[in-house]
């Protein structure tokens, strides 16, 4: 399928589907060129398109493709694709930690791999410190991983400028320098950068966490408001659902369940396990402060729900989740988590 037919169709399901039989195809024709590129589609669509799933299950294919390749042909044979193949490893791993089906050791075995690769393609490292920082549990560890990212040179792996800047927005805040923060969200804003509605959102997204986490929520409210229109004018947008109504919530419970009533459909079929259950958590906050204020019914775009009804259902599927979630990260606090949101 050529890419100006593919583009004609519907993102998500019917792109795929169509995609996969695009390389189905190009396999049985042994169409290298046409293969690496409709596997980069695949992984592109399910990324920012789907819940990452046909990311995590196909890139593995991808990495087994580029080896035979190699081992078949040297170095030369995958020259043309080391770019896309590095960009689908970086969309790989981005997805892979949502999913409770990875364990923890299997992702960081994987940044490793990555890193290898790097070095053997001769790409910069930049890309794969910038990893390093946003995966960081640590706090303490981030000055040195942010010294060696600065040290390293843009290339063609790394993101756009004003995702970087964003991320440099990140680190600041998780070192506890608000305002340098905000200087760097005014430098933001200043470069007008083109294109760079989503990474408004995610700034967006971000400092309304932040300010609501320091309980200064007449700060956060703007950004958590943003955010949500954001969401509301774009249907494939997934991320952050859980953290903007957690946010909406504690600032205003009516605020909070506008968002609910609006998200309430995106936030049950989403099937990204991470993005759900953070999601789920915040329905049930949000669910025991209307429960604990007698609101036991909530008009929904489907009808009347029983609120009660509604938070004995989130909170069955997320304790699920959250088991599963614990065994991967062989802990307890997931779990520990949920039973603490319980009603009694």
């Amino acid at each position: 399928m050529l890419l100006q037919e593919l583009e004609k169709l519907e993102h998500g399901k019917p792109r795929i589907d169509a995609i996969k039989e695009s390389i189905k195809t190009a396999e049985h024709e042994k169409d290298i060129d046409t293969e690496m590129q409709m596997r980069f589609c695949l992984i592109q669509e399910s990324t920012f398109y789907s819940n990452g799933y046909d990311c995590v299950v196909s890139f593995p294919q991808m990495i087994a493709k580029m080896d035979f390749l190699e081992k078949e042909g040297g170095a030369g044979a995958i020259k043309p694709y080391t770019h896309l193949f590095m960009v689908c490893f970086q969309w790989y791993l981005s997805q892979s930690s949502q999913y409770y089906q990875i364990v923890q050791k299997t992702t960081e075995q994987l940044r490793r791999e990555y890193k290898k690769r790097c070095t053997k393609y001769g790409y910069s490292l930049r890309s794969y410190y910038m990893m390093k920082l946003q995966t960081a549990k640590n706090e303490n560890f981030i000055p040195h991983w942010l010294r060696l990212y600065r040290a390293e040179k843009r290339d063609i792996l790394s993101p756009a400028r004003d995702f970087e800047l964003y991320q440099e927005m990140v680190f600041e805040l998780r070192l506890h320098n608000e305002e340098n923060a905000l200087e760097l969200e005014k430098l933001f804003h200043e470069q007008n950068f083109p294109d760079s509605d989503d990474t408004r959102f995610f700034i967006n997204c971000r400092f309304a966490r932040h300010f609501n986490k320091e309980n200064k929520y007449d700060h956060a409210k703007p950004y958590a408001i943003k955010a949500f229109e954001y969401l509301q004018e774009n249907p494939y947008e997934f991320n952050h659902m859980g953290d903007i109504l957690l946010v909406c919530a504690n600032i205003d419970v009516q605020l909070g369940l506008k968002v609910f009533v609006t998200l309430l459909d995106r936030i049950k079929s989403h099937n990204n396990p991470s993005e759900q259950f953070t999601s789920f958590k915040a329905s049930l906050r949000l669910l025991r402060k209307l429960y604990l204020r007698d609101i036991f019914t909530i008009e929904c775009l489907d009808g009347t729900h029983d609120t009660r009804t509604l938070f004995d259902w989130f909170y069955k599927e997320a304790m699920a989740l959250a088991e599963k979630f614990d065994k991967s990260e062989e802990g307890t606090q997931n779990k520990e988590d949920i039973e603490g949101l319980e009603l009694l």
